[in-house]
Order: structure tokens, then sequence, then C-alpha cells
């Protein structure tokens, strides 16, 4: 299998299943499984996909249909610019996070 075609697969078995943003759940899973960045996997869609790799994209597709959030399954999320390591045991830092630690910076700001 082409890593073009794993990658119109997994959409649509993510998409057939519900999954919100699957477009871009589909891509990072395939950067994480190939551990190359968006650059090479854009031009390398025409490359076939290791076995190896297909298998363990299938099992990330399954772990994301029953509920493990992408983070989880790739082991990082970005935070205000800094990407950090997560696992099970650590929340996942949202978006509304970043807007509270921004107006808090800024109020520490204004007290010097």
């Amino acid at each position: 299998m082409k890593i073009k075609e794993a990658l119109q697969e997994c959409r649509k078995i993510l998409q057939s299943n519900k999954i919100e943003d699957y477009h871009t759940i589909s891509k990072e899973l395939l950067k994480y499984v190939l551990n190359v960045n968006e650059t090479y996997l854009v031009i390398n869609m025409e490359n076939e996909l290791p076995i190896e790799q297909e298998n363990i994209l299938k099992s990330c597709i399954n772990k994301i249909i029953h509920g493990t959030p992408l983070q989880y399954i790739t082991g990082k999320q970005e935070f205000m610019g800094i990407e950090f390591e997560v696992n099970e045991n650590v929340l996942i830092p949202q978006p509304d996070t970043e807007i509270l630690v921004e107006e808090t910076l800024k109020i520490i700001k204004n007290m010097d």
C-alpha cells in the first residue's frame, strides 16, 4: 500500500467512525508511524508503506476509534510553542489553558 493510499484509508475509517478532525489526525498518525515530518510525508506520498508500519497504523487507528487521544499515541503535545512529552498520567494541555496562561502572564507583568 502506498503512503497516499494509507492516508486515504485512514481518513475514510476515522470519518466513518465520526472522529472529528479526521484529516489532521490521519496525517499526524502517518507522521508518527513513519517518524517523519510533514514535508517528507507530502514529497513521498507515492512510496510504499512498509507492512510493519501499516500494522502499527491500523493499531493506532483502532486506539483513536476507541477514544485514545492522539497525543497519548504520539507521546507529545505542543503548548505555548513548546513541545511536551505526554502520556496517560498527564493531562493534555488545551487551547483554553494557553489563553489562561497568557492572561495570567499579562497580570503578573502589570504587577511589576
